[in-house]
């Protein structure tokens, strides 16, 4: 038999399980507060929002990865050590609120009648250029990050 590897067969053991979902929490915050930076400097690019998306998307499976490794819950909050910090209750908000983000990006990004997505044009040379968001149209996504940002320590 094999030595177990965190690539391996073998599941994961808890201790794992509860660094990546931390880890994968602090790449969550610190896009969420990169992307607010970006646009509160300025226009923002129809691409940087996209691949955001797709990086929430990304950290969303990875986190449901985590929180479907068996015992994981009562692991976690043991870790924790401050029985007034519900860490599934936590969890819940942190993936909540991701959704609330990737909901308001689904809502709100121009689309043409058939549903597709108004992201690019061709210039006078046929080269794609990202449509362009304003500060003032990114304002209520800028709240939606906060309140993502607000459910990460």
């Amino acid at each position: 038999m094999a030595f177990p590897s965190t690539v391996g067969s073998t599941p994961n053991p808890l201790s794992v399980a509860w660094l990546n979902a931390m880890k994968i929490a602090a790449n969550v915050k610190t896009d969420a507060q990169s992307l607010k930076t970006l646009s509160l400097a300025g226009n923002v690019g129809s691409s940087a929002i996209l691949q955001y998306l797709t990086r929430v998307a990304d950290y969303k499976v990875q986190l449901n990865a985590c929180a479907a490794v068996p015992g994981i819950g009562p692991y976690a909050q043991a870790q924790v050590n401050n029985p007034s910090l519900d860490v599934s209750a936590a969890f819940s908000a942190m993936t909540t609120q991701m959704d609330a983000v990737r909901d308001w990006v689904i809502s709100n990004f121009p689309k043409d009648a058939s549903n597709y997505l108004l992201a690019v044009q061709f210039d006078v040379n046929g080269r794609t250029t990202d449509r362009q968001f304003s500060t003032a149209s990114l304002a209520t996504f800028r709240t939606q990050l906060d309140s993502l940002i607000a459910t990460i320590d």
